[in-house]
């Protein structure tokens, strides 16, 4: 009950006194700073097991994808190749953009073609 206390007023003092250098030197605030560093710390601790035990369930799942051989890995492309596949993209992003414009003239052509009743 104390430590509840203690707690909630050194928090009403952090947010009314933040801005104040002298803020640290009261007792209950060294409890309070002490107090959520131990739980920073537990919070930090936590994730760091979390995402190492999620980087050891991914590293053995691959290692297992590897055995069954599942897992191939891709050849760097040559430059050609790789020149090729470049061109390729392009000449799609061209081809779109062209047949977006044909549209839109296609649309304006409709709107310039109707009679606006008067």
């Amino acid at each position: 009950m104390i430590k509840e206390e203690l707690l909630f007023l050194s928090s009403t003092l952090k947010s009314k006194l933040s801005y104040d250098p002298l803020i640290a030197n009261i007792p209950c605030m060294k409890f309070y700073y002490q107090y959520y560093d131990d739980i920073d710390k537990a919070r930090a601790q936590s994730r760091w097991l979390e995402k190492s035990e999620r980087y050891r369930n991914a590293k053995r799942r691959f290692q297992e994808i590897v055995k069954k051989g599942l897992f191939k890995e891709a050849k760097p492309l040559k430059k050609e190749e790789y020149r090729l596949l470049q061109e390729e993209r392009s000449n799609k992003e061209k081809r779109l953009i062209y047949n977006k414009m044909a549209v839109a003239r296609q649309r304006v052509q409709e709107f310039e073609s109707m009679e606006i009743p008067e």
